[in-house]
């Protein structure tokens, strides 16, 4: 799952003092990286504990959506980044790490039942790879790279919203919450009317979509109509509650809830995190769950070959494997996400320079 640039609260009706400020900024980045910790910790316990009722992974899915959503409406409505900066971000933030995940894991399970097939690599590597698998194409190692395809659609999707909204911002929101319920009933009915698992249905962009649109559309709304909103505390974890509990069960044929009162309960409690009791927003801020929260893109990627590896053994080979996917998490953070991601964004700055000074310099030539 991806990783934003963490950002400023939303604006209140009076500016606190700088200071205060200043702290507020580092209370969310710390329970912003806090929750997607907590993200990536749900999707290793669905992988690799068996939990029972609940369905963890599904749930971490979901919170790692919602997180995007809420992310990206503030840098591409709020900040107004531009998208030929937005999109060179987001594609050093991505590829490179996942273009080696890939070509590791299909070189190295090439003779082995895990075998994924260059078909299966390219669809992955394509970012298609959700519709692939919706027709009954899998390559187990990889199938986890289905919510990473809905999220990368959503960055295109939200970016052309915004360059056609771009001198009337407020038409975005309308036309974000229209998709969203366009999104939320085509899933529905794809449940509930068609039959369809939760494979065949909520691994496609055009479902699935609407856990990233509907936190845009709430973080939105909160920024520019505030007074819509009367939010206390304790709607915040009892949000949480709820949303869990519509991600209960077998969802292999999710009930209508998941994707609808479960996508809007997870999303209004980030929205308005911050309004959340003292207890849940410190949880959030603990400094190990942040550590996980800066490794959760390598986590995500690496823990797929070693879940479909062990998803069969016993506790102590799961566990064995849960190690193995950490140890290449770390290496894949260190040794490429980190170096990678900083390499691409300041070449792509210094080419950038070298376009605005092309024309002053051939004008003093002139």
């Amino acid at each position: 799952m991806t990783s934003f640039p963490h950002p400023s609260p939303p604006s209140p009706v009076n500016w606190p003092e700088p200071a205060r400020a200043e702290a507020h900024r580092r209370a969310r980045l710390d329970y912003l990286d806090g929750w997607r910790g907590a993200s990536i910790l749900l999707v290793l316990a669905g992988h690799f504990l068996h939990i029972p009722v609940l369905e963890a992974g599904k749930l971490g899915v979901e919170l790692f959506f919602v997180l995007s959503g809420r992310l990206m409406a503030e840098i591409l409505f709020i900040e107004r980044m531009p998208l030929r900066h937005f999109y060179p971000r987001r594609i050093a933030r991505i590829y490179p790490a996942l273009l080696v995940m890939i070509a590791v894991s299909t070189l190295a399970l090439a003779h082995t039942s895990m075998a994924i097939g260059p078909k299966y690599a390219a669809a992955a590597a394509l970012l298609v790879y959700n519709y692939a698998a919706a027709l009954g194409y899998h390559a187990g190692a990889i199938d986890h790279i289905w919510s990473l395809c809905v999220e990368e659609h959503a960055y295109l999707t939200l970016g052309l919203i915004a360059a056609l909204t771009a001198r009337r911002p407020a038409r975005a929101w309308a036309l974000l919450l229209a998709l969203s319920l366009l999104a939320m009933a085509n899933g529905v009915i794809s449940t509930a009317v068609l039959g369809q698992n939760w494979y065949q249905s909520y691994w496609r962009s055009d479902v699935h979509i609407a856990s990233i649109l509907i936190p845009a559309v709430l973080f939105l709304s909160r920024q520019w109509h505030p007074q819509w909103w009367a939010v206390r505390a304790w709607m915040i974890p009892a949000a949480l509650v709820v949303g869990a509990a519509c991600f209960a069960g077998d969802l292999n044929h999710p009930p209508v809830w998941t994707g609808t009162l479960g996508t809007i309960a997870i999303a209004f409690a980030l929205v308005w995190l911050d309004r959340g009791p003292v207890w849940l927003v410190r949880a959030l801020s603990w400094r190990g769950l942040c550590a996980v929260g800066l490794l959760s893109y390598s986590l995500y990627l690496w823990q797929q070959p070693f879940y479909i590896h062990a998803r069969d053994g016993d506790l102590a080979l799961r566990m064995a494997s849960l190690a193995g996917a950490a140890v290449m998490a770390l290496i894949s953070y260190y040794a490429v996400e980190r170096p990678a991601r900083s390499w691409l964004n300041l070449h792509y700055k210094r080419w950038l320079a070298q376009r605005r000074a092309m024309p002053q310099a051939m004008g003093a030539e002139g």
